[in-house]
């Protein structure tokens, strides 16, 4: 918002309050323009508005939309400090249109309407090929338009505009608007050239020799001497003299095109190059001696090099039109055998990458080439290069290539192509595994690395860094306990570092030997029940079972506890259990197992007493050794045949006694 003297200035926040900054104005003095287009858009968006005051210096606006967080509105505000004041309001509306005021007193708003000129031609100066129309315009009404083609001012007589006017040749066109008769504008005027003049000679500068009709005129032509003073127009241009004037001679004359070197007879080949002092020219040329045009070969910059004899025209263009003579030379190209100019370079590549041997040869067209792997030829290998996508190991080797013509051959030094592996970072491949070793036992962890060597390692212990350790393996000797914990090694190479993952060290105690400290118990019990045989062990844990019935191992049975749900008859029998750990095995005391059948049966006496005085003698297989102890048993079987025995009743002992073993009234199991 504004008051009447003095704009004042709203501060819009991000937060919930805002300012308002009031304008109570001072001693200094303003200005502030409000724009309304015509022939622009209505808020005169774009326009430049500039304004000088009294001894001081331009200022200038340039109107914009007025939209976002910080706006006045359209239009345009100057400060004039003590300046009552401004000289010159100059506003440069979109359309083109230029409206000024003058002598503008300070401290007021304006409004500034787009003013539209009595007269006005379009387009403008202009250049054109082959015709270009043009319209007069003016607002006003009940007028005439006359115009003139001859430089004269019009009048009425003029010829009087009727219709938009087409020109196929160059001309400046004057105009002006009558009213009743009476001339109601200025003279404007615009001049339309032809193409073929936009040759880079500024308008001004012909017209100062040549007046303005120059364009009429052949000889403001580049290429015409006028003056003939051996200089032609466009030389008289870059030289700056006067090229009506032939005591005013260019010195030296600027020579427009140049041909290095000239004519003559060169060996296998000749490299030609054009220069020209002509701003914007564009050198083209010819190889065949045709006069060459604006549409032939353009000389890029580059030397052109010739392999046969030939003979080159040459000429400058500026915008297609021709500014200098025409430059010829011939060139005879005698033939040559190949040479060399840049051999193949070797190089050593990682496997994988892609590489390519180049050869730059010279010598008369056409040249063929062969390329040999370690002085074998490489089939298809015929061109100046030969590329790998991507090497093998197998591409390494020494390469030569040889290039021919009908005149001779040359063959390259080798350039030997080395395939290395690809740099890569340390990757482990088999970690440290962690390990159980009972006190003053030996620890041993290891690590497997791929990638490129050499490799450098460092143990650690938790955080720390173990002095020395800096191989592959780490080998700890008489092991304490207080070397438990988590071991780990960081592996490096010039391309990175890998990290292992931790190994548990446990160190335990050495393990005691198992004892059996009791059971298992025999037992004695009827058929079809649960029964259950037990074994309590001291030593050193984990310890493993393996029970045996008549000295047969019992399947699935690796506990210290045996059970049966239900007794069978089969069941009954000696019953051991083997208890082992790391550090040995003991086997237990037998127990017997009586099962007693659910029906009753007779009664089985074991008895080797005879006549309650005489011992016989129970032998072993061999009929010689006497047997007798508690380390011998003796079991009955009873079945229907000999294929079907079971055991009947509990194992008996062979008891001392006599000099020879004997069983003393053993009872028998029922059945």
């Amino acid at each position: 918002m504004t008051t009447t003297d003095s704009p004042d200035l709203l501060l819009a926040n991000y937060g919930p309050d805002s300012a308002l900054l009031r304008n109570t104005g001072n001693a200094n003095h303003w200005l502030k323009l409000q724009l309304v287009g015509v022939l622009s858009n209505r808020s005169g968006v774009g326009a430049k508005v500039r304004l000088l005051t009294a001894g001081g210096s331009w200022q200038m606006r340039e109107v914009t939309s007025g939209t976002g967080w910080s706006s006045a509105g359209p239009g345009a505000s100057f400060g004039l400090g003590n300046a009552l004041q401004a000289e010159i309001v100059r506003v440069e509306w979109p359309s083109g249109i230029v409206n000024e005021l003058r002598n503008v007193v300070a401290n007021q708003v304006i409004t500034v309407v787009e003013q539209l000129p009595p007269l006005r031609i379009a387009p403008t100066n202009t250049w054109f090929s082959g015709a270009v129309t043009v319209t007069l315009i003016t607002p006003l009404e009940d007028v005439a338009l006359h115009y003139t083609t001859d430089g004269t001012e019009p009048t009425t007589a003029s010829p009087r505009y009727t219709a938009p006017l087409s020109f196929t040749q160059s001309v400046t066109l004057r105009a002006r608007v009558f009213l009743d008769g009476l001339p109601a504008s200025e003279v404007v005027s615009a001049t339309y050239l032809e193409d073929v003049w936009n040759d880079g000679i500024p308008v001004a500068w012909r017209a100062q020799y040549f007046g303005a009709d120059w364009f009429t005129k052949t000889a403001a032509g580049p290429l015409a001497d006028v003056d003939e003073d051996g200089a032609n127009t466009y030389q008289e241009f870059l030289a700056r003299t006067d090229p009506t004037n032939g005591q005013s001679v260019p010195d030296p004359v600027p020579a427009l095109l140049v041909v290095t070197p000239t004519s003559g007879i060169y060996a296998g080949e000749v490299a030609v190059s054009f220069t020209t002092p002509v701003p914007g020219g564009e050198i083209r040329f010819t190889r065949d001696g045709a006069e060459p045009g604006a549409d032939s070969e353009a000389y890029a910059g580059e030397p052109v090099t010739l392999l046969e004899s030939a003979t080159l025209q040459a000429r400058v263009y500026v915008n297609r039109n021709p500014v200098s003579g025409l430059v010829e030379a011939s060139y005879t190209v005698t033939p040559v055998a190949p040479t060399l100019v840049r051999q193949p370079v070797g190089a050593t590549v990682y496997e994988g990458d892609a590489y390519a041997f180049q050869v730059l040869a010279k010598g008369t067209p056409p040249l063929t080439y062969r390329w040999f792997r370690d002085g074998v030829e490489i089939a298809g290998a015929l061109g100046h290069e030969l590329v790998f996508a991507a090497v093998t190991f197998a591409d390494a080797g020494a390469y030569t290539v040889q290039v021919a013509n009908d005149h001779g051959a040359a063959t390259s030094e080798p350039a030997v192509l080395n395939v290395v592996p690809r740099p890569m970072p340390p990757v482990i491949v088999q970690q440290p595994q962690s390990q159980t070793i009972v006190v003053g036992g030996t620890a041993v962890f290891a690590v497997e690395v791929t990638g490129t060597e050499p490799f450098t390692y460092q143990w650690r212990f938790g955080a720390a860094a173990l002095p020395g350790e800096t191989g592959p393996v780490l080998r700890l000797s008489n092991v304490q306990k207080n070397q438990a914990g988590f071991y780990s090694v960081l592996v490096r190479n010039a391309h990175g570092s890998r990290g292992s993952a931790h190994a548990v060290l446990t160190v335990v105690d050495a393990p005691i030997a198992p004892r059996v400290t009791s059971g298992p118990i025999s037992i004695a019990q009827r058929e079809g029940e649960a029964a259950a045989l037990s074994v309590t062990v001291a030593g050193t844990s984990p310890f493993a079972y393996e029970w045996r019935h008549n000295g047969q191992l019992v399947p699935g049975a690796n506990t210290a506890w045996l059970n049966w749900s239900a007794l069978a008859l089969t069941d009954a029998g000696t019953y051991t259990v083997t208890v082992s750990n790391d550090a040995g095995s003991v086997m237990s005391m037998p127990a017997i197992v009586e099962v007693q059948p659910l029906a009753p049966g007779g009664t089985v006496v074991l008895d080797n007493r005879v006549m309650d005085a005489l011992d016989a003698p129970v032998l072993d297989a061999d009929g010689v050794t006497r047997l007798a102890g508690p380390d011998f048993f003796a079991q009955l079987y009873a079945g229907i045949d000999a294929g079907a025995l079971v055991p009947v009743g509990p194992v008996v002992p062979f008891l001392p006694g006599g000099g020879a073993g004997y069983v003393q009234r053993g009872q028998g199991a029922m059945w």
